[in-house]
Formats: structure tokens, C-alpha cells, sequence
């Protein structure tokens, strides 16, 4: 008998093991992004202004940028989301007027630091921001 409950218990163990990660989770890694903000920007086109963030529904792990750089709300440039991460791959925007590409880190709720470049096809500025949410 003693050797029975000795081959079961492992087995016991096992099966009694549950799972801690759920990979229905109901979070969405881009929630702490969305909302609009207040742009600090160095070297500035303006002192301040605001963009908004908002989900990307073509694509669950990207946001959209209205208003990024001041570049308008039209074809916004989109940023993929991992962690407390974005990052904006290079591409072009405003009808290819420029080529956009940076990343940013949320370091508290309510602010991101970016660093950016944008090129005009004849010069290349770059960015730093911070972005404080509204």
C-alpha cells in the first residue's frame, strides 16, 4: 500500500498544480497609452500641444498618434505597444512628406519620454519629448 501511495502522490501533486497565468486576461497592454496628452518638445515647433493616442483596430499590439510631432490627425503614424514600451518603426507619413521613427518608455501613469527623429528628405530633426497625460 505504501508503495502505491508513493507511485500516486507525485501524480496527485501534479494534477493539483493550477495554473496561475491566464491567457484569456482581459488586460490590454495599450490601455496605459490611450488618452490625450500634453507635448513638451525639444527643439520645439511649438511649446506645448496635444496628441492623442488611440487604439489601432486593425492591429492589437498598435495605437495610433493624432497630432505626432504635430504632423496632424490625418494618416496618423502607428507605435507597437510591448510592456511600457512604444515604439514608432520607421515610416512615412503625411501623403510621404516625412519619415517618422522613435520610441518612447511610460515611466509613471501619466508620462512618456520619447526620443524621435523626423526627416523631411532633406534634413533629419531630432526629438526629445515629454508627454503628460490630460
Amino acid at each position: 500500500m505504501k508503495k502505491l501511495i508513493l507511485l500516486l502522490l507525485p501524480l496527485l501533486l501534479i494534477m493539483g498544480c493550477e495554473d496561475d497565468t491566464n491567457i484569456f486576461d482581459d488586460e490590454d497592454a495599450r490601455d496605459s497609452f490611450i488618452g490625450t496628452w500634453n507635448c513638451t518638445e525639444t527643439p520645439t515647433k511649438q511649446s506645448n500641444y496635444l496628441v492623442t493616442i488611440e487604439y489601432d483596430l486593425t492591429n492589437s499590439s498598435q495605437v495610433l498618434l493624432k497630432n505626432f510631432a504635430l504632423l496632424g490627425n490625418n494618416n496618423a503614424p502607428y507605435a507597437i505597444i510591448a510592456g511600457t514600451t512604444i515604439t514608432i518603426p520607421s515610416q512615412s507619413c503625411c501623403d510621404n512628406q516625412w519619415t517618422i521613427q522613435g520610441s518612447g518608455k511610460l515611466t509613471s501613469s501619466k508620462k512618456i519620454e520619447w526620443t524621435y527623429n523626423l526627416d523631411d528628405g532633406a534634413d533629419i530633426t531630432y526629438y526629445t519629448a515629454i508627454y503628460e497625460k490630460q
